[in-house]
């Protein structure tokens, strides 16, 4: 019993930082943690009453142009529950991923980074 007693505090208490670089580590983690948090706060009324517009929007509907790929509502509602998301927004987003990029990069605040298309 004494044992599985140490043994479950083990698993139930975790380690204390043992160095600086283990603690700085900690603090990445905890404001990651917080962070991501933050960008799964559920979306406002607003946001939600735009989606639906959004998604009511003929197939055709472009709703904007980046490097040549167009963002049309069919496929947007590939971000639908359950459907099959396409490479027109996931190339999209590594567009949109670039601009922040070069946006950063330029002000000093991040170093470069390298996205490649699907295509």
């Amino acid at each position: 019993a004494e044992y599985m007693g140490a043994a479950l505090k083990k698993l139930c208490v975790p380690p204390a930082p043992r160095s600086l670089d283990e603690l700085n580590a900690a603090d990445a983690a905890a404001d990651a943690a917080a962070a991501l948090q933050a960008m799964l706060a559920p979306l406002s009324k607003g946001a939600e009453e735009e989606i639906a517009r959004a998604m009511r929007m003929p197939e055709s509907h472009v709703f904007v142009e980046k490097a040549g790929i167009p963002l049309d509502a069919r496929s947007l509602r590939t971000l639908s529950p359950r459907a099959w998301l396409n490479d027109e927004v996931i190339n999209m987003f590594i567009e949109l991923l670039r601009d922040r990029d070069a946006r950063r990069a330029a002000e000093g605040k991040a170093p470069r980074c390298h996205f490649f298309s699907t295509f």
